[in-house]
């Protein structure tokens, strides 16, 4: 990528005189140009520690996909997502390592995930119920003791 203003790039030394006789209320023009490189695809993903196979599925990445980084980054809060629905409350995963291979325009990823203890619901309690019943309260709720923890 290239900057350029006042047709001084960002390295020349002469640029912040020029900028500096410019007059106040007056405009600069910065160009900035991308020169795109070589599309990079995910070679190898692993998933490093306990995670269940069904949340492993929903990693949503396959290897010979483009490297897309937030398709990257969001496949790492897929996995978190699905553990925390199995029921792993606290569960973990750390951004991805990825690491590239410039000769082969590939790029190796690698989640570190930990799923904790399963979460179950406890006893629910209520206080302060004076004006309803707490059987009718009961009734309406949509958790119950003994299910297994789900964010959603």
């Amino acid at each position: 990528m290239t900057i350029a203003t006042e047709s001084h790039a960002l390295d020349d030394t002469t640029l912040a005189g020029t900028l500096s006789a410019v007059p106040s209320g007056k405009s600069v023009e910065a160009r900035v140009s991308v020169l795109e490189g070589p599309l990079y695809h995910l070679r190898h993903l692993r998933i490093e520690g306990a995670v269940p196979p069904d949340a492993r599925a929903k990693l949503g990445l396959a290897p010979g996909q483009p490297a897309i980084a937030s398709e990257v980054l969001a496949a790492g809060a897929r996995l978190l997502a699905a553990m925390q629905e199995d029921g792993y409350a606290l569960a973990t995963v750390e951004p991805p390592d990825a690491t590239a291979d410039p000769q082969n325009h590939a790029i190796d990823v690698t989640f570190k995930a930990a799923e904790g203890r399963r979460a179950v619901i406890g006893q629910i309690n209520f206080a302060g119920l004076s004006s309803v019943n707490e059987s009718f309260v009961r009734r309406r709720l949509l958790l119950h003791p003994g299910e297994r923890y789900e964010p959603s």
